[in-house]
């Protein structure tokens, strides 16, 4: 068990995909130590502890709470191969996140938090039982310009909220659980309110690679949240507008590693191989050397060092449920191309 003054020594679960951003910011943090680093490619995960300067490479993922005191998985599971795109392989999330909880260490799970509600109630139910946090979001939740929208809308300032839009591109192809998450979560903040339905389509312009994911939710006062999905268009970009009965906002954000210019060699194999299977084989690596405080993955990876230290998790179990729900419940109309009901 951490307290307040005890360094947090963080093991890493998986290195496939968010582990480079999150690394190099947890490093650069007071207090802070990444103790131990396991992967489902032990080369690879050697390599990634090689260049982030880890000292211990666990040979299988149950060691980690002899080497930690709290954990992160910044990965949906194993990376993937040939056509695949991030998120189309098995979820690990609950098979890893038992790991921590069930010895007390409290735990970053990457999104999307479950491709499976059971799945989901299961980690809160060991959280509780365990009476240790758990936290898992999307980065946008932490994005400044979303945060202010979200109290804008809290304190009444648009005045009754009729439509919120929240968009997101992508310069590759998506899946839509995986990638739609960042949308779902920064508008349902948005609109805070209970959806009541959702209907998804998919729809892709004549001639062109360009795919759209419509997703229309109803709300229990009548409200709407438009959740669109932009795959094979550039640059990537966020945005949230709500629109209410008083006024307009809108918070805009550009996907930050789509606007730093990368170097002509990635130093080590494993982030190159990793990066050509989803096409940025040409970004700069590493990710995240910025010291931005309005670096939104470094306020997201504060507030899980807090919750580390006083083991208070910082979103509440039954919102984190909720925002799940409402992505599955959209995947299964996008799949029966029929609404749902929540």
């Amino acid at each position: 068990m951490t307290n307040n003054k005890g360094k947090v020594r963080v093991a890493v679960l998986g290195i496939a995909e968010h582990a480079d951003f999150f690394v190099p910011i947890l490093k650069s943090m007071d207090n802070v130590e990444v103790s131990a680093v396991w992967d489902y490619d032990r080369d690879s995960a050697q390599a990634f502890a090689t260049y982030h300067k880890i000292q211990r490479v666990l040979e299988v993922p149950e060691d980690a709470p002899a080497n930690a005191n709290a954990g992160i998985i910044p990965m949906h599971g194993r990376a993937p191969s040939g056509r695949q795109r991030y998120g189309d392989t098995p979820s690990d999330h609950l098979r890893l996140a038992r790991i921590f909880l069930e010895e007390r260490l409290p735990v970053f799970v990457d999104k999307p938090f479950a491709t499976d509600i059971n799945d989901a109630e299961t980690m809160i139910r060991l959280a509780i039982d365990h009476d240790t946090p758990l936290m898992s979001c999307s980065c946008m939740r932490y994005a400044p310009q979303v945060r202010e929208l979200v109290r804008k809308a809290e304190r009444g300032d648009l005045g009754k909220l009729r439509i919120v839009h929240s968009i997101i591109h992508s310069p590759l192809r998506v899946n839509f659980v995986y990638y739609g998450i960042h949308a779902v979560e920064a508008g349902h903040l948005v609109m805070h309110s209970q959806a009541r339905s959702v209907l998804s389509l998919v729809s892709k312009a004549s001639g062109s690679r360009v795919c759209s994911y419509v997703t229309t939710v109803k709300y229990a006062k009548g409200e709407i949240l438009i959740i669109q999905v932009l795959e094979k268009v550039r640059p990537g970009r966020y945005s949230v507008q709500a629109f209410g009965d008083r006024d307009t906002e809108e918070a805009h954000l550009d996907e930050r590693f789509s606007t730093v210019p990368y170097g002509s060699e990635i130093p080590v194999e494993y982030a190159r191989r990793d990066l050509a299977k989803v096409g940025l084989s040409n970004l700069r690596f590493p990710f995240s050397e910025r010291r931005d405080e309005d670096d939104y993955f470094r306020i997201m990876l504060t507030e899980y060092l807090g919750m580390v230290r006083t083991r208070k998790p910082p979103i509440p179990y039954a919102e984190i449920l909720a925002i799940t729900k409402l992505l599955l419940t959209a995947k299964r109309s996008l799949d029966s191309g029929t609404t749902q009901y929540l």
